[in-house]
């Protein structure tokens, strides 16, 4: 259409905001139809009342999208988040910076949070960082991770919205009343006790100027093109993170031997195992390849995914409970997205060895000038015994071959 590529492309709406606001209400009242309701234990899937609480703010949105308020939308509004606060059991975090720092101690406590972003130490060097933290913040602010984020920044509107203004002095902001305003946008004179704490807090001027507190950013220069810094989803540097009580390095490595003999009948048993410690899989059922369009993809997929056809929600093939993503057709990775969700228990316990052997008496045997005739039957990696779903927590989530299990028999002749 050679009219639509000389225009404004970019420019042109493919669908008008009212019908986009219809989609989603429709799909978020659909799935209140469908999801639990639960009123503790929000560490998990999105529940009933996460739902109602976006479709309230959905609401809420589009009660102005007319260029006037609309009275009807507003109550509907009113209605489902009046619902929220008082059934679902939720409350706001009492700090507000906690929402966005994941600190064990207080994380989702009020169910507050109805999405989270978390990150794991495994995979390629992109997830093993929060590049949240990259894309927000500039360099120096930690000593692990490349950071390039410190062009950017919250809005001056945003500050006076708060009651802040960049352009007077850090005095004025001295007696501020809304937390929010410091936990969302750092400006000139603001300290964090949660960040750098093995340096007794971050102080931002120091940060910017001082050279013994801090690796200063690029030629000292305030970065924040409107006065602030950004610092929801920051988490500081390596002092700052508290260990989640998961790690891939087991606590424990045992084993145990044990050999029995009787009447020229001998056995003997080797275990191993390894216990606490997790294993980050989500190379689902066999450590093949990521869910790629064109690429073969594990049974486990084939059989339980998400699925939900917002035209036809009655389809026989609904399941919106499945811890395994949709399928859609992609040319690259689809599934690989770092998740707690994928963290599984790698505890194991495994047989390596059994053998069980006869020594004929030597009575018989030295008839015949020999003298010792043992016959055995042995087995290697006879079983596992484990949580992982995997093919061998041993291999951890590395593709390639398990250990193979193996028999054998034998026979030793002693002349």
């Amino acid at each position: 259409n050679t009219e639509l590529l000389n225009s404004d492309y970019n420019g042109i709406f493919k669908e008008s905001k009212e019908n986009i606001y219809e989609y989603i209400i429709y799909t978020l009242e659909t799935a209140l139809d469908k999801l639990p309701k639960k009123t503790s234990g929000w560490n998990n899937r999105i529940d009933y009342y996460a739902a109602e609480a976006l479709l309230a703010k959905v609401y809420l949105t589009r009660a102005g999208v007319s260029g006037s308020l609309n009275t009807e939308d507003l109550q509907k509004a009113a209605s489902y988040a009046e619902d929220v606060i008082l059934h679902s059991g939720r409350s706001l975090t009492p700090t507000f910076s906690d929402v966005f720092r994941l600190a064990p101690s207080v994380y989702n406590q009020t169910g507050e949070p109805l999405i989270s972003w978390m990150w794991t130490c495994e995979g390629s060097q992109w997830t093993r960082q929060n590049t949240l933290q990259s894309d927000l913040f500039g360099e120096g602010f930690s000593e692990t991770g490349d950071l390039w984020g410190g062009w950017g920044g919250p809005s001056y509107d945003l500050m006076l919205a708060f009651g802040a203004d960049p352009l007077n002095s850090p005095e004025s902001r001295k007696n501020e009343k809304d937390s929010r305003r410091k936990a969302t946008c750092m400006m000139v004179g603001d300290k964090y006790e949660y960040f750098w704490t093995d340096k007794g807090g971050f102080d931002f001027l120091r940060y910017l100027y001082d050279e013994t507190y801090a690796n200063c950013p690029t030629d000292k220069q305030f970065q924040g093109p409107c006065g602030a810094q950004n610092v929801k989803h920051l988490y500081g540097n390596s002092y700052d993170s508290a260990f989640q009580n998961c790690s891939t390095t087991p606590k424990f490595n045992y084993g145990l031997q044990a050999s029995l003999s009787w009447k020229g009948l001998d056995f003997s048993m080797s275990w191993a195992g390894a216990a606490g410690f997790s294993i980050y899989y989500y190379r689902q059922a066999s450590n093949s390849s990521n869910t790629i369009y064109g690429y073969a993809i594990p049974q486990s997929l084939v059989e339980d995914r998400y699925f939900f056809d917002p035209k036809n929600p009655d389809d026989p093939r609904t399941n919106i409970n499945s811890r395994n993503p949709r399928l859609v057709n992609l040319t690259s990775s689809q599934s690989s997205a770092t998740s707690s969700l994928h963290l599984c228990k790698g505890d194991y316990l495994k047989l390596k060895n059994l053998t069980l052997g006869y020594t004929l008496p030597e009575s018989l045997t030295s008839k015949i000038s020999i003298s010792k005739i043992r016959v055995y039957a042995t087995g290697e990696n006879l079983f596992a015994i484990t949580e992982f779903p995997g093919l061998d927590p041993e291999m951890r989530a590395t593709a390639g071959y398990s250990t193979m299990r193996q028999y054998a028999v034998g026979l030793n002749v002693t002349f």
